[in-house]
């Protein structure tokens, strides 16, 4: 059997975004006499910036969808009342006069909120027509 022959040779090159054009060393690797270059468009600052850019942009697509996941839910099987349909974590109002405690309440309700499962469209998770929480809100919010 034949080794493959590789080596690794470096590579003056000039970034291709338009607002930087700063030369960088690129690594170009030659296997079997085929020379093979990847990422190497841009210098380390600009590919750095680019996928921190599309990783934010995956991310916040990755939220999207589970929110929109999420509201479906509420709206077709979690069997909240169409009164309460536009009360959310982010409307609630923590100062209201007289009651102490209220920040702290919707933050422990959020994190719970936050790691429940929620059936898909199809109500799997055991055929789950409507959310059972595990614990009484009132467990949540005194911690027990």
């Amino acid at each position: 059997m034949e080794k493959i022959r590789q080596e690794v040779i470096k590579e003056l090159r000039v970034c291709k975004n338009p607002d930087c054009k700063k030369e960088f060393e690129a690594n170009i690797i030659k296997l079997a006499g085929v020379s093979v270059s990847f990422g190497n468009q841009y210098c380390p600052e600009c590919r750095k910036r680019i996928l921190e850019e599309q990783e934010a942009r995956e991310k916040a697509a990755q939220e999207a969808e589970i929110a929109s996941k999420r509201r479906r839910w509420r709206e077709q099987l979690s069997g909240i009342p169409a009164k309460f349909m536009t009360s959310e974590f982010g409307n609630f109002n923590e100062k209201h006069v007289g009651c102490q405690g209220l920040a702290d309440a919707k933050k422990r309700c959020q994190e719970y909120a936050d790691k429940w499962p929620f059936p898909d469209m199809e109500g799997s998770l055991g055929d789950m027509k409507r959310a059972t929480p595990l614990y009484s809100s009132t467990q949540i919010l005194v911690g027990e």
